[in-house]
């Protein structure tokens, strides 16, 4: 916990006192000069009202003393002495306090409670603990640590067939900051949904993912991008709670980027397979049913979102029939050809003749991420023994690259 009582600090004493005196009272406040002194101190160093001022100062107070980590109701409602249905009363003030960018929801940490936890972000932390208003005012609007931005993605070309080609770039374009204000306002003007869903699918290694950080990049867009291994609880109830919470994060992370002056970012499902699925037609069993209640909230939340979407998947054909009219466009990616495979080749060993990457690119069948991972072990190889990579070298590292049972052309053209 950061040392912020044993020092002084004028908004934290004055915060202490407010919530001394809430918890004294169950989450009452008793009028003295005092305490109105502090009251007014918080309300306007935070810039808010009576009710939110003082149930962020309980969420706030409970954070440190959790060591800044998430708390939920339960927790607030205990160290406050009070019941924890007498905060469910403040439901609005916790939107508002979410809206205004000073407390953020989180997924489930205790997967025997199904309250709603609470993180702060952490520039509001520092402002209060530097006792700084004009640094708050920069921790609203600082970046959050669940958005990947522009600036922190690495440029990459990458190599498409023409049909793949030019439907990525059609993206690219819808996605641009004017052109999207545009379709969304005209989307709304025709009572149609503005939010826009993007479904990439195909074979691994065909460059799904690395597409959409190269749109991200390209269109000025953060991307949030979702753990799907936290996502999903085996817990009753535990993953479509979840679901509502990453959906309402993101809404909020869009709401926040646009008082920022900022494009809205990119909700991201990469390899989306374990979460999305296929709804059972007569569910029996109680894990049926949770599956079937999971999909229909997949498909609820993905209905109403209003910013952009995304899924990669290796297994389209999983997905029920419901979510294929809610993803406007999406893109099949194959394994690259001859003339791809190429390309590829040439733009990350630039030493080697056209001869041997033609002879590279028809003697093995591997994806860009494949031959990628074949550049990484040479590189590797230089620098651990200080030689350059041979033709021999590259040959061996692209037979050890699949399986045995995955290798569908034999080596040719080159002596051992």
């Amino acid at each position: 916990m950061p040392d912020i009582y044993g020092r002084m600090n004028l908004i934290m004493d004055s915060m202490l006192t407010v919530y001394n005196n809430i918890k004294k009272y169950s989450f009452s406040i008793n009028r003295t000069p005092e305490l109105d002194m502090s009251f007014r101190r918080v309300k306007a160093f935070f810039s808010l009202n009576d009710e939110e001022a003082a149930l962020f100062v309980c969420i706030l107070v409970n954070y440190l003393d959790c060591n800044e980590r998430p708390v939920n109701l339960t927790i607030i409602a205990n160290d406050a002495g009070a019941n924890p249905l007498r905060l469910l009363e403040f439901s609005e003030v916790f939107s508002a306090l979410e809206k205004k960018g000073y407390i953020v929801s989180d997924s489930i940490d205790d997967p025997l409670s199904k309250s709603k936890f609470f993180r702060i972000p952490d520039g509001v932390v520092k402002a209060v603990i530097k006792n700084d208003s004009a640094l708050l005012r920069e921790g609203l609007l600082s970046r959050e640590k669940e958005l990947k931005y522009p600036d922190q993605i690495a440029g990459k070309e990458l190599f498409y067939s023409e049909n793949i080609r030019k439907d990525v770039e059609n993206l690219c374009d819808y996605l641009q900051k004017e052109k999207f204000s545009e379709i969304q306002t005209r989307l709304v003007e025709n009572k149609l949904p503005k939010g826009v869903c993007v479904m990439l699918y195909g074979e691994s290694g065909t460059g799904k993912t690395e597409t959409v950080l190269q749109i991200a990049k390209k269109t000025g867009r953060a991307i949030f991008h979702v753990d799907i291994g936290a996502t999903i609880s085996c817990w009753h109830g535990g993953t479509e709670q979840n679901i509502s919470i990453l959906f309402k994060k993101y809404a909020h992370f869009c709401e926040l980027s646009q008082l920022k002056g900022e494009e809205i970012p990119i909700l991201l499902f990469n390899e989306a397979d374990a979460l999305f699925g296929n709804r059972i037609s007569r569910p029996t069993q109680g894990a049926e049913i949770d599956e079937n209640h999971i999909q229909s909230i997949l498909l609820d939340c993905i209905e109403k979102q209003e910013g952009i979407l995304v899924v990669t998947t290796n297994f389209a054909e999983n997905f029920d029939d419901a979510f294929e009219r809610r993803f406007l466009f999406k893109i099949k990616f194959e394994k690259p050809n001859l003339e791809i495979k190429e390309k590829i080749w040439k733009s990350k060993i630039n030493w080697l003749d056209d001869k041997s990457i033609s002879k590279l690119a028809s003697s093995y069948e591997l994806t860009g991420a494949e031959i990628d991972n074949v550049i990484r072990k040479a590189t590797m190889n230089e620098v651990l023994s200080g030689k350059k990579t041979s033709v021999k070298d590259l040959e061996n590292y692209c037979q050890k690259e699949k399986f045995e049972h995955n290798k569908k052309i034999g080596r040719i053209g080159f002596d051992v």
